[in-house]
C-alpha cells in the first residue's frame, strides 16, 4: 500500500492580528501559519515591512490608505491569502488661522483654520463671545484692545500645535485733545497740527474765510 498526501493552494488566512486603523509609525502584524507554506508580504502604498514569515512589522508613512497583502506559497503554486485595507493617519498640523485681524468694537468676525472631517477643534479666545462649529469660529468683539485667538486639532494620533492669531480691536475715533498752532492769526499762511492716534485718519473742514491743504 502507498499512502497519497494530496494538498492544494494555500488556505486564505482568517486569523490575522493587528490594527488597521493606525498613526504613521511602526505596526506589528501576525497570523498563525499553516505548515509546508512560504509566506511573503507586501504593502501596496509603500509602506516599508520587515517580515518574518507569519509576522511582519511595517513603518507607515504620512496619512493614506493603504493595504497589506500576504502571499502564501506550496509546491502547487502561490496565492493570495490574505487583503487587508489599512487607514494610516497622522498627528494634525495647522498651518493659519484666516479672518481678519484688525477690527472695529461690536463687530462679528468669522475665523476658520485648515479643515479635515476627522479631527477635534479646540478653539479660545482671550477677549469677545466666541461661537465654533469644527474649523470655522465667529467672534463678537465686545471689548478694545489687542487679544490672542488660538487654535488646535486633535485625533487619535494627538494633539497638534496650537496656532495663534492676534486681533486689534478698534472704537470709535475719538477728537484730538490739542490742536497746535495760532488760534489768532493774522492774515497770511498759518500751519496747524494735531498729535494723531494710530489706526485712525483724519479730515480737516474749515469753516469760512480761506483756503485749507491738508497732509
Amino acid at each position: 500500500a502507498k499512502v497519497i498526501e494530496v494538498i492544494d493552494l494555500p488556505d486564505t488566512l482568517n486569523n490575522f492580528v493587528g490594527d488597521t486603523l493606525v498613526c504613521s509609525g511602526t505596526n506589528a502584524y501576525s497570523f498563525t501559519p499553516e505548515p509546508g507554506i512560504n509566506y511573503s508580504w507586501q504593502a501596496l502604498g509603500g509602506g516599508n515591512i520587515i517580515a518574518l514569515g507569519a509576522s511582519a512589522f511595517v513603518t507607515w508613512g504620512g496619512a493614506q490608505l493603504d493595504t497589506l497583502e500576504i502571499m502564501g506559497t506550496n509546491q502547487c503554486g502561490s496565492k493570495k491569502v490574505a487583503t487587508i485595507p489599512i487607514t494610516v493617519d497622522q498627528t494634525p498640523v495647522l498651518n493659519t488661522i484666516l479672518g481678519d485681524s484688525l477690527i472695529c468694537k461690536n463687530a462679528s468676525i468669522n475665523y476658520t483654520t485648515t479643515a479635515d472631517s476627522g479631527w477635534s477643534y479646540s478653539w479660545q479666545s482671550s477677549s469677545g463671545i466666541i461661537s465654533t462649529s469644527n474649523n470655522n469660529a465667529t467672534v463678537n468683539w465686545i471689548d478694545t484692545g489687542v487679544f490672542i485667538l488660538q487654535v488646535n486639532a486633535s485625533n487619535f494620533c494627538g494633539t497638534s500645535a496650537t496656532i495663534s492669531k492676534t486681533i486689534e480691536v478698534l472704537g470709535q475715533p475719538s477728537a484730538p485733545a490739542q490742536l497746535i498752532g495760532d488760534l489768532n492769526p493774522c492774515k497770511g499762511v498759518e500751519s496747524y497740527s494735531l498729535n494723531g492716534k494710530p489706526n485712525q485718519t483724519y479730515q480737516w473742514i474749515l469753516g469760512s474765510g480761506g483756503q485749507i491743504t491738508a497732509n
